[in-house]
């Protein structure tokens, strides 16, 4: 527990080290079955696999926060899990925008996105950057909502044709 976490969840790090994730969050000792109450960490931990990048729900103090998460595994010498490390990025407001958009528009265009990120995870990466730097741009611009909508979507698929360009 960091100092900017702590800010950002609004509470201390005495009142939540050696706290279940799950009682921290959902103040439940165990998970109900429920997208909302996936945990990357305990995942992480129960797989002993990493994690990059999963789509996750935060009910943090009085704000709901989703957030990508990419988790760490630091293991022992005999290859056990030790301790596990994460970083969250708050995408609330791409939330807001799929709400926003056609739904299947949205499936579309992130099939087309994992696409990108199946065949080299460096340009899927790259692909949500740009998408994310789009989206603040059009926002800088004071563009009308539906044109910021659509700098994002563009961003997060402009490499689309590097599918079809060969490995060798």
């Amino acid at each position: 527990v960091n100092s900017a976490f702590c800010q950002w969840v609004e509470k201390k790090a005495e009142d939540m080290l050696g706290q279940s994730a799950y009682k921290l969050f959902y103040k439940e000792k165990q998970p109900l079955t429920s997208k909302k109450r996936f945990s990357p960490l305990i995942k992480t931990l129960k797989s002993n696999k990493e994690l990059s990048m999963v789509e996750c729900y935060l009910p943090i103090s009085k704000q709901q926060k989703w957030c990508l998460c990419s988790t760490y595994l630091q293991r022992n010498e005999m290859g056990c899990p030790r301790y596990v490390a994460a970083c969250y990025v708050t995408i609330n407001r791409y939330k807001a925008i799929e709400e926003k958009l056609d739904h299947m528009s949205v499936s579309v265009i992130k099939s087309f996105a994992k696409a990108i990120d199946a065949r080299d995870s460096y340009t899927g990466t790259h692909s949500e950057h740009v998408g994310e730097l789009m989206l603040g741009f059009a926002e800088v611009l004071q563009l009308p909502q539906e044109q910021i909508h659509l700098a994002y979507l563009s961003g997060a698929v402009h490499d689309i044709g590097k599918i079809g360009i060969p490995e060798s």
